[in-house]
């Protein structure tokens, strides 16, 4: 049991286990390292980090230590890590991060769509084709992949990639901590 009066919020500590998770990821990405390696990186990272994470959070609800639970529930990190990249791997889930974030960091206003790795195309107009006075300017349209082939390229892909990460730690971390502070 906890301690009276002390509580140990897994979500709390998570979150900055999760910021140091999405600074990894965002230099992993701008020294252009790859997804393999950022992954690799990210899980070992999030092994210790949650290591560490589960020993304090026992060490104060419990006042005593049980290394082996420690350890097997720091594993929950690891998988949600791969389960992140995972995730954002599929090219039609980084297109809502990519939507958001791409205009700030390549300063045009885009539409992000999925598609090759075709030239940036404008859009339809979206205007009744028999009312040809009025012409609609649309919001240019990318693909992902010329969003993500772009000089700032590696940053988006950061923001889409630490985005599913991040979350998906936050629930690992939540989860690894209701096991742990079980005295």
């Amino acid at each position: 049991m906890t301690n009276p009066g002390e509580s140990v919020s897994g979500f709390g500590n998570g979150f900055v286990i999760a910021l140091a998770m999405s600074g990894c990821i965002f230099l992993s990405f701008l020294n252009n390292l790859g997804t393999g390696k950022t992954a690799v990186i990210a899980c070992i990272i999030a092994f210790f980090l949650s290591m560490f994470l589960n020993y304090m959070s026992q060490q104060q609800a419990c006042d005593k230590s049980n290394i082996g639970t420690i350890t097997s529930t720091s594993f929950m990190s690891v998988i949600a890590t791969l389960f992140g990249f995972g995730i954002a791997s599929i090219k039609i889930c980084r297109i809502p991060v990519t939507s958001v974030v791409g205009p700030m960091i390549v300063s045009k206003k885009m539409d992000v769509v999925t598609g090759g790795n075709a030239p940036p195309m404008k859009a339809k107009n979206s205007m009744n084709s028999s009312n040809s006075e009025k012409k609609c300017c649309g919001t240019p349209q990318y693909t992902l992949d010329s969003v993500e082939m772009d000089e700032n390229g590696n940053m988006i892909k950061a923001f889409s990639y630490s985005f599913y990460v991040v979350f998906a730690i936050l629930f690992a971390l939540a989860h690894e901590t209701s096991i742990v502070t079980t005295c």
